[in-house]
């Protein structure tokens, strides 16, 4: 029953990473085009 358990939380821990690389990877995008944004205002 361990070994089901640490394969369990294995899984987890790299789905969490999985998510959080999806999560940054948008508000890069988001910040790469309000940047973007700005500097055509600032033109």
């Amino acid at each position: 029953m361990v070994e089901y358990d640490a394969l369990i939380k294995n899984e987890q821990a790299g789905a969490e990473v999985a998510e959080q690389t999806t999560v940054d990877d948008v508000a890069n995008s988001v910040l790469s085009r309000h940047l973007d944004a700005f500097k055509e205002l600032a033109k």
